[in-house]
């Protein structure tokens, strides 16, 4: 299959955020009187809506608990998000790669639109990814395939023409509820063997794979 877009999830598929939500989380913690969450529990929540961050940290289902925690991490967020993101090996090199052969790029997450722009515009490549559609543009985040479905309407294409790319079980279901080819990539806190009951067209390491299979 020849895909003519590739739509990537951000967080440990694109970019390393780490620093920069777990400062978030466990500043939203310290503000709340609540121990602090790990690295590594905090890196499993990843892809999470923020409500659902907060009842998997805390195993507290309190639904006003959960809005108080998302308001807190969107304040310290706006101070410390953007400026913490990397690109993850290869990624840069591989979306620069598929732009140049005319695939169209897009990116659904569960970040904030407004943050993935401003990232872009700190790594040099303002405007880059034509196609972004985060938490504050639907109603219902991911796994729910709404802002998938919305963005290959953007792009003007069929389903069968797109490839979604993460790295975790959420953006697995995202394409499986969407009804979209999906590639997972390991760099996140997901393991390979994990991904199998979802099957994946590919289970890649990093992203360099990807330049080649769009063309298969």
């Amino acid at each position: 299959m020849s895909y003519q877009a590739v739509i990537f999830d951000f967080d440990y598929t694109l970019a390393d955020c780490t620093s920069g939500i777990v400062d978030c989380v466990n500043t939203a913690f310290n503000h709340m009187d609540i121990e602090e969450a790990s690295v590594e529990s905090i890196r499993k929540a990843v892809g999470m809506t923020l409500p659902n961050t907060y009842h998997f940290l805390t195993k507290d289902e309190n639904k006003g608990k959960a809005v108080k925690f998302q308001e807190e991490f969107m304040i310290r967020a706006d101070e410390v998000m953007a400026k913490s993101a990397t690109f993850l090996p290869f990624a840069k090199e591989v979306v620069l790669k598929l732009k140049e052969d005319g695939i169209q790029l897009g990116i659904v997450t569960t970040k904030y639109r407004h943050r993935i722009i401003s990232i872009f515009e700190l790594m040099e490549l303002p405007g880059f990814i034509q196609h972004v559609i985060g938490a504050d543009n639907v109603e219902k985040e991911k796994p729910d395939p709404e802002g998938l479905i919305q963005m290959i309407k953007d792009m003007k294409l069929k389903k069968e023409e797109v490839l979604y790319i993460g790295d975790s079980l959420v953006d697995a279901n995202t394409a499986q509820n969407a009804g979209v080819d999906f590639a997972a990539v390991t760099t996140g806190a997901t393991l390979a063997e994990e991904f199998h009951s979802y099957h994946p067209i590919m289970i890649m390491e990093d992203l360099r794979p990807v330049i080649s299979l769009v063309k298969m």
